[in-house]
């Protein structure tokens, strides 16, 4: 079985290189995602939400840091925009048995607006 600071980073990685064909992998069937805009359940509703959502303003992310004890893992990170803006995010994962089984997020809602309105 995997660690859980070694799925966290699979996922970000497959992520930043739009490989959501390897995220599903990664995700528990009835994973939540918790953030600013609500909470999705789920594997096929977070993959959507990235397919949909994020990657298609994403050239990729940028990962500052990765850390964790246990089941418990933080990653503090950069997703840099197609148009070349940046928006900050930390996400706190909880990862059991191999799968991701739960995320809360949050992020600069205000620079992700503004990177959202240079990609339309």
């Amino acid at each position: 079985m995997r660690e859980p600071r070694e799925v966290v980073s699979r996922y970000l990685e497959a992520v930043s290189e739009g490989r959501l064909d390897e995220v599903g992998p990664l995700l528990d069937p009835g994973v939540a995602l918790r953030g600013p805009g609500g909470v999705r359940e789920g594997a096929e509703a977070w993959v959507d939400l990235l397919r949909d959502r994020v990657l298609p303003i994403t050239a990729r992310l940028r990962v500052e840091r990765l850390f964790g004890e246990g089941e418990h893992v933080c990653a503090v990170f950069t997703l840099i925009g197609k148009s070349g803006g940046e928006v900050s995010y930390i996400e706190a994962f909880v990862v059991r048995e191999g799968l991701i089984t739960a995320a809360d997020l949050a992020f600069d809602g205000a620079a992700l607006k503004a990177l959202i309105e240079d990609a339309s």
